[in-house]
Parts: C-alpha cells; structure tokens; sequence
C-alpha cells in the first residue's frame, strides 16, 4: 500500500501542507516520497526572459532568471520540510502542462499515489478546488489524495 508517494508543490501553503500529509503517510505505509514541481510553458518561458539578482549564503550576488528563482525558493521550501522531518525529500522539476506532467511522472515513476494541495499558488486557482488538483483528480489513472491547507 502506497510504497512511492508523489507529492506536487508549486511554493504555495497548500502544497507543503500536502508534502507533509505524504510524509506522515509513508511513515504508516514505509513508503518514500518524492516532490516535484511543475512549470507551465507559457509561465516558464515569461519567467526565463526576466532577470533577478539573489545573494547565496555567504551573501554573494549573482544574476539567475526568475524561473531559476521560482525553482529554487520550491526547492528550499521542499528542503526546509524534509529537514524538520529529518529525511532527504527528492526533488525533481519539469516544464509543460500542470496535470498532465504530474500524471506521467507519477506513472514512469511507479508511483502508487499522487497528492496535490487542493489549492495552488495562483489566484484563480484558490477561487474553486485548484485548476491542477481537478484537473489530475479526473486524469489519473492512479489514486490522488487531496489535502486542505490547514
């Protein structure tokens, strides 16, 4: 029951809460789990064409794309959990459609569940059940576990 868990997250409360519902699953089931982020490529694209400026630890600055910003920030934020749950969380990302990016990585993957925050990040998907979650819900042909934020 449920030995591969994929978790989306995409930065927003709902997502972490999500990870952290998978988190304490694997340790009923013994299962591991994996977090991944997913891109639109309208978004991706708009993002790579912008430019930020970020200090690393030692407070160097160096220039990278808001698209490498966005990952990074999902990325410390996946990190951040895991380390509060003293376990190294595998953390993958991807470019295209939402849904359809998370069913097949769940599926070449051999995951046995896929969960998803019932909100995201954007605003419009916080005004119904979240766009993606519906949309990999009616998808999957795996079990999807839809977690509210707490």
């Amino acid at each position: 029951m449920y030995q591969k868990i994929l978790v989306a997250v995409d930065g927003s409360d709902a997502s972490y809460n999500a990870l952290k519902e998978a988190l304490n699953l694997s340790k009923l089931t013994g299962g591991s789990v994996e977090a991944l982020f997913v891109f639109y490529t309208q978004i991706h694209s708009q993002l790579k064409e912008k430019q930020a400026i970020v200090k690393d630890e030692s407070g160097k600055e160096r220039k990278i794309t808001l698209a490498e910003k966005e990952e990074e920030e999902v990325r410390k934020g996946v990190e951040q959990i895991g380390s509060d749950a003293h376990i190294s969380i595998p953390f993958s990302w991807k470019i295209g459609n939402v849904p359809d990016e998370i069913i097949l990585a769940a599926k070449t993957g051999n995951a046995d569940l896929i969960v998803i925050g019932s909100t995201g990040k954007s605003m419009t998907s916080r005004i119904l059940l979240g766009s993606v979650s519906a949309a990999v819900v009616e998808k999957s042909p795996l079990p999807v576990l839809v977690t509210r934020t707490k």
